[in-house]
């Protein structure tokens, strides 16, 4: 480091033999290193002799608040020499890492300030690298905690992948060994119902990869510039999905009722709004009773669309309603098809300029939302 190098370069340069200038290094109030200049001074230092030995009795009090004071202090102070009478001596005190430096000099206090002032800089100078250091130990320390977090991101999708593909692959090879095990006649009567089975566990599988390239699509989408948006009404968008997801609703005993006072004009993409609502219409419905209704509900709220989705499922903890929309996380014991469900309809919103979030059903349940500007207020 620069500063450092710089700092050491002046004391190694202060404690040569050759230098002229007296200087003794102190630490802890002992003497710890000193040049021939000093020692031409002092006539007798010695390493680990008490600092005030070197000086009269007179000023040892005006040596100890000299040494507690600030660097780049000086003062006047009575040097002791053997078989020589006292001689006042000019001193500058500076700081280095883990010690003290008193540099000697005449009465006039030209060329230790001089030197003291570069050392002073130095100091400066070692003291702001410092700070930069600190500075990227911090950066280095956040990325290798994002490194921790999409290593668990990592194990968390393997893991839910496995899972979800799993399932789908057993129907699949269980109903083909079924299938080959039966005479020709009980094939003819057996093979609607396994080729039905078949066919739910192979959409199964392709909605997991549909999902996953979708989120990755997403994640290397910038906002959408104005002109690649079309003015839609969202409530419409919100009727489409419940028609398209009533088969399922229908499975599941589960009723979809969509409200909306007013037409709301937004600007965005019809896809992916559409599957805003699909996704949420999808988890409302896996999670609510038999015989229970899905509210969906399109509301202005000051210069945004509300749109909520209510069901009268279990709700979500309180704790949870923010990891919920991370990659990879599923709600409670139902598992979806990959845990992206939510992190795609945050994704969506958020390229909208809108937000989404959870709340309690005051009906019982759980009650997701999300805002949009309206089209004017774009």
């Amino acid at each position: 480091m620069a500063g450092s190098d710089a700092l050491e370069g002046w004391r190694a340069g202060l404690l040569a033999e050759g230098s002229g200038i007296p200087v003794v290094a102190v630490r802890d109030g002992l003497v710890h290193a000193a040049n021939g200049a000093a020692r031409r001074l002092f006539g007798d230092v010695r390493e680990g002799m008490e600092i005030g030995e070197l000086f009269d009795e007179s000023c040892r009090d005006k040596l100890r608040s000299f040494l507690d004071g600030a660097s780049g202090a000086s003062t006047e102070l009575e040097v002791t020499r053997a078989e020589l009478p006292p001689a006042a001596v000019r001193f500058l005190l500076l700081a280095a890492p883990g010690e003290q430096l008193l540099v000697g000099g005449a009465s006039d206090q030209g060329y230790t300030e001089e030197i003291g002032a570069k050392l002073m800089a130095a100091n400066t100078e070692l003291a702001d690298l410092t700070r930069e250091l600190s500075k990227r130990m911090h950066e280095l320390d956040l990325a290798a905690r994002e490194m921790h977090k999409l290593a668990e991101q990592r194990e968390m999708f393997i893991a839910a992948l496995a899972h979800d593909l799993k399932a789908p692959l057993s129907v699949i090879l269980l109903s083909e060994s079924l299938l080959r095990k039966r005479t020709p006649a009980a094939q003819a009567i057996e093979m609607e119902q396994h080729i039905g089975k078949v066919e739910r566990s192979a959409k199964s599988m392709l909605a997991v990869i549909d999902s996953l390239l979708f989120a990755a699509q997403l994640d290397s989408t910038e906002p959408p510039g104005v002109q690649s948006l079309e003015s839609l009404l969202v409530d419409d968008i919100a009727r489409e999905t419940a028609r398209d997801l009533a088969p399922l609703a229908d499975d599941a005993a589960v009723a979809i009722e969509v409200t909306a006072p007013e037409p709301l004009r937004v600007r965005g993409n019809r896809v992916w709004l559409g599957q805003v609502f699909a996704n949420l219409l999808t988890n409302a419905i896996r999670y609510s009773p038999a015989g229970s209704h899905v509210v969906v509900a399109v509301t202005a709220e000051g210069s945004e669309a509300r749109c909520d989705v209510a069901d009268r499922g279990p709700g979500v903890p309180l704790a949870e309603r923010e990891r919920i929309f991370e990659r990879f996380v599923q709600r409670g014991e139902r598992r979806g098809t990959i845990g992206l469900g939510l992190y795609v309809c945050r994704k969506i919103t958020s390229l909208h300029g809108g937000r989404i979030w959870v709340e309690d059903n005051p009906g019982g349940g759980a009650r997701f939302a999300f805002s949009l500007p309206l089209a004017d207020a774009t």
